[in-house]
């Protein structure tokens, strides 16, 4: 089922999964929120779900700015510490802390690759009972 991503245990989503959730074209809006590339204020998009309804961002996706329909699937670059990076912006940028689910599905970018190089990351977010929860902006890159 397309909306698997809200409630199949984490560690048993996979880029088929994403793949599926990608072309049902489900737009943004306020449980969904799709990134091409690693946001530098990541911890704020975290802590607003967080404070709110939770709800799954997809790092590795393009949506469109006026209709907020996904349209390209690229994914980032596949590299070590992906998911313990996410989880420090959380916990070092968000409080009180944040530990988001996290998901990294592989994928190849070209048929002819051998090994995956590519990832489509999925974050969830609970509804958080700590509420609310203050982004703060740190001298540490959040970048990936």
């Amino acid at each position: 089922m397309v909306l698997d991503l809200f409630t199949k245990p984490t560690d048993s989503i996979t880029f088929t999964d994403i793949e599926l959730f990608f072309n049902a074209q489900i737009g943004e809006n306020i449980r969904i929120d799709y990134k091409k590339d690693f946001p530098n204020d990541l911890g704020k998009y975290i802590s607003e779900f967080a404070n709110t309804y939770g709800g799954i961002i997809l790092i590795g996706i393009e949506a469109n700015k006026t209709t907020n329909i996904p349209t390209k699937m690229e994914g980032v670059d596949l590299i070590n510490g992906l998911e313990e990076k996410i989880i420090s912006i959380s916990h070092a940028n968000i409080y009180p802390p944040i530990t988001p689910e996290v998901r990294i599905c592989p994928f190849k970018s070209n048929q002819n690759l051998t090994t995956n190089d590519k990832a489509v990351i999925l974050i969830r977010v609970e509804e958080s009972y700590d509420a609310p929860h203050m982004y703060m902006t740190s001298s540490q890159n959040e970048s990936i």
